[in-house]
């Protein structure tokens, strides 16, 4: 199988891809497991998520940057576009309200599930170490996904299948695009779609969520916030020194091979 993927006959980045879904699908069955205990930590689990959400959007920031020199404004009209999708359904839907994270939240797995794609056409060893950073978060994204619509009044049926879609099918989706249309997406293509999903995620975590958040009599949700804004920085950490070290190795290898 190692070599099967080396060689192209199947996709690393489609199989990276499924098991970040399959983890994100555990996270999900395990706060289902634990939900009356979910339920009476509901704010606490909201904040976290907020923190998570709010630090993610400011990691992809830079390679967004990078990427385009408009990642500004793109995230600007992400953070607007959730901005108009709330307030119509504020006014018009309030049922549909309710799911807007699945909106977020899946746009940014959409986004990783085509990152894969990207990680495995730099080189394969780069892929395998950069994934495991992706991979790791899609747990805690399922987890985050399902208590932020438990805490918004939905069934745990309808919670999991939202974050079915939201967390877990999304990703999957991007790596077969990534694998398809690889050859005719930019750059700066990806890094306007980065920006939007920062953006998104902007809106959720800084806008969205606390509105949900109630402060309980034992302490405030700054606690968790700060927990979840340490995990989402960390996960980046991990994620984008793997892509380093890769690229240090492939080069020094270069340098030191012999010339004749």
């Amino acid at each position: 199988m190692f070599q099967a993927f080396q060689d192209g006959t199947f996709s690393p980045a489609f199989a990276a891809s499924l098991i970040a879904a399959v983890v994100a699908v555990i996270g999900l069955l395990t706060v289902w497991r634990l939900d009356g205990w979910a339920a009476r930590h509901s704010a606490k689990f909201t904040a976290f998520a907020a923190g998570v959400l709010i630090a993610t959007a400011i990691s992809l920031f830079p390679d967004a940057a990078a990427a385009t020199p408009y990642a500004s404004f793109f995230m600007l009209g992400g953070y607007l576009l959730l901005y108009l999708i709330t307030f119509s359904f504020r006014n018009d839907n309030p049922e549909a309200f309710v799911w807007l994270p699945v909106i977020g939240i899946g746009f940014h797995s959409f986004i990783d599930g085509l990152q894969y794609g990207v990680l495995f056409q730099v080189d394969f060893y780069t892929g395998i170490a950069a994934s495991a950073g992706l991979i790791a978060h899609e747990f805690a994204e399922g987890v985050i996904l399902f208590t932020i619509l438990r805490s918004s009044g939905i069934s745990n049926k309808w919670a999991f299948v939202g974050g079915f879609f939201g967390a877990a099918l999304t990703t999957p989706a991007g790596a077969l695009l990534a694998d398809s249309q690889m050859e005719h997406l930019s750059s700066e293509a990806l890094g306007a779609m980065m920006a939007i999903a920062a953006g998104a995620l902007l809106y959720v975590g800084a806008t969205h969520l606390p509105m949900h958040i109630r402060n309980d009599t034992d302490r405030r949700p700054i606690i968790p916030m700060l927990l979840g804004v340490a995990l989402a920085f960390s996960i980046q950490s991990m994620h984008h020194h793997g892509v380093d070290d890769d690229h240090d190795h492939h080069h020094s290898g270069q340098i030191e091979e012999p010339h004749h």
